[in-house]
């Protein structure tokens, strides 16, 4: 993700004005323009790496608050943003994703089918397959259950 889309985002999630995030930088307002700018503008300036890793720590903080807020959404939608400014913060979204998607499995088993045939000859055939795997899922179910008393 280059600068100007990083700062752009970054803004938008904040929900603030450049002058105010030059402010909570402690940059000049001119400053930012020049960072936001695109790069084949004369006036377009590198940010630093502290710059970046001091917005992303804002987006870090606003991301928390979110999700003690319940906002998942928006906690995703930042922690989408963060994951594309470094590899650390990338492994770490994954990292948060995978954990979240193992929970979850612990509560809705998530099972694909890969025994079932392409196509069934007759309706009897597939309500047949179908109730077998009925149960086959409700004998699953109840062993999770039982393995987790």
């Amino acid at each position: 993700m280059d600068q100007q889309t990083f700062l752009r985002l970054a803004k938008r999630e904040l929900g603030v004005a450049y002058p105010k995030l030059a402010s909570e930088i402690g940059v000049s307002a001119r400053t930012i323009e020049k960072w936001s700018l695109d790069v084949r503008s004369g006036d377009h300036r590198k940010m630093p790496l502290i710059a970046e890793k001091f917005i992303s720590k804002l987006l870090e903080e606003k991301k928390r608050a979110r999700v003690l807020a319940g906002d998942r959404k928006t906690a995703e939608a930042i922690d989408a943003i963060l994951s594309h400014v470094s590899k650390e913060k990338r492994q770490d979204a994954l990292r948060t994703f995978d954990q979240l998607q193992r929970s979850a499995n612990v509560f809705v088993q998530m099972t694909v089918a890969g025994d079932k045939p392409r196509y069934f000859r007759t309706l009897a055939e597939k309500n047949a397959w179908s109730e077998e795997e009925e149960i086959r899922h409700a004998r699953r179910a109840s062993q999770t259950r039982a393995f987790a008393r």
